[in-house]
């Protein structure tokens, strides 16, 4: 089993270049050293590169345009960046079974090898139960980094981000970074979410069943859940006595719950009846909702059903709602063909709208029930049916099933 340790990015670290070729020796000349010290860490080449390595500054630069330096494997020419890195190393821990504790092999923590955009670990004896997680070491600090996120040894599940990142870069034949970083395919996937967030907030697969809010004595307002974005219903439990009933709160605008709230002097009653929204503060961002009556026992179940925000992807392990992932997929594509100036873009955009048509279809479908073709129309409702007119058996089959 091979293990792909990412290596850390280094684009936006501290930076400068080679100003003569090195081909031996201690001595580095630079076109600036004034923001290294002794101790650091330095990336000679763009990680990725064959001849590319890392070598730490053994003595203070004795000028502003020289290094004292370990010696390198390698000659490197005029021009050659260098970068400042915090990691020079990294430690790999696994675990056999999901059940089982971490631990560190034996040889950690060891180098990192920047001559790829990943650093590869093999073990001979590993399984498809096995899992890792690694994270970074400084020799200069003698300090760790946060752990990553957990490595399967079946892999990313298709809604990961880890999944979609591998498939971007195996169709735009991008392995080793060129042409766009992780961070940018991320930032793309977050955007199609936008988008498709923005045609419509009650997503079906957005519709989530909230913790169940307890009611407070007297109390007629409730912070709602941190990803809430569009409620429902709210499912509320009355008991007293042998009565243990659940039922849906009625909605009521603002205005029309302040008109049924007018009484300040109304007791306190756990038989609620209405609920409604009110805007967040900065308290709780994500709004309030109020119930009416007030309820008079504390500990009475409310349950918001609503329709949260979506998640932000940030790391691979991170997975999308969106029930069609390859959208995402695709319009990552088309920003990446875009940034080419490749005519692929237009294909892959034309595909990210065809997915979005094809989730709007999804939404429409309804499941478990059937569509009910009867609607009561008051005391006479057979006659009202469509209006005056009779439909037999036959034709309804015919027209509606």
């Amino acid at each position: 089993m091979i293990i792909k340790i990412k290596n850390p990015d280094v684009s936006s670290n501290i930076k400068t270049f080679l100003s003569q070729e090195y081909t031996s020796g201690t001595n580095l000349n630079v076109e600036s050293s004034v923001a290294f010290v002794s101790g650091n860490y330095i990336v000679i080449g763009e990680p990725g590169n064959e001849t590319t390595e890392v070598t730490n500054l053994t003595a203070s630069p004795p000028t502003d345009t020289t290094m004292t330096a370990t010696a390198l494997n390698f000659s490197h020419p005029k021009g050659t960046p260098v970068y400042f890195t915090r990691w020079d190393k990294y430690e790999l821990q696994y675990r056999t079974t999901d059940a089982g504790s971490f631990a560190a092999y034996g040889s950690m923590p060891t180098a990192l090898n920047f001559d790829a955009i990943n650093t590869e670990y093999r073990d001979v004896d590993a399984t498809t139960t096995y899992s890792w997680k690694y994270r970074y070491y400084s020799s200069e600090e003698t300090a760790y980094s946060d752990f990553s996120d957990i490595i399967t040894a079946t892999g990313w599940p298709k809604n990961s981000v880890g999944y979609m990142v591998r498939e971007v870069r195996k169709i735009i034949n991008d392995p080793d970074s060129k042409t766009v970083s992780d961070t940018e395919i991320i930032r793309f996937f977050n955007a199609a979410q936008d988008k498709i967030y923005t045609l419509y907030d009650r997503w079906w697969f957005l519709l989530t069943e909230g913790d169940a809010i307890d009611t407070e004595e007297s109390i007629k307002k409730y912070s709602l859940p941190s990803d809430f974005g569009r409620l429902h219903r709210v499912n509320f439990r009355y008991i007293s006595g042998d009565s243990d009933i659940v039922y849906n709160l009625r909605y009521l605008t603002n205005v029309e719950f302040e008109y049924e709230t007018r009484d300040q002097n109304a007791s306190d009653n756990d038989e609620v009846k209405y609920y409604s929204i009110y805007p967040g503060d900065s308290d709780n961002s994500t709004g309030y909702l109020h119930i009416w009556p007030v309820p008079e026992t504390a500990g009475l179940d409310m349950t918001p059903w609503y329709y949260k925000t979506i998640t932000n992807l940030d790391s691979f392990a991170d997975e999308t709602e969106v029930s069609l992932p390859a959208i995402l997929v695709d319009y990552a594509l088309s920003q990446v063909y875009k940034i080419r100036g490749d005519a692929k873009a237009e294909y892959y955009d034309k595909l990210f709208r065809e997915q979005i048509d094809l989730l709007k279809l999804m939404q429409k479908k309804q499941t478990n029930s059937m569509r009910s073709l009867w609607n009561y129309k008051g005391r006479r409702s057979k006659s009202r049916l469509f209006g005056t007119r009779t439909i037999s058996g036959d034709e309804a089959k015919e027209r509606y099933f």
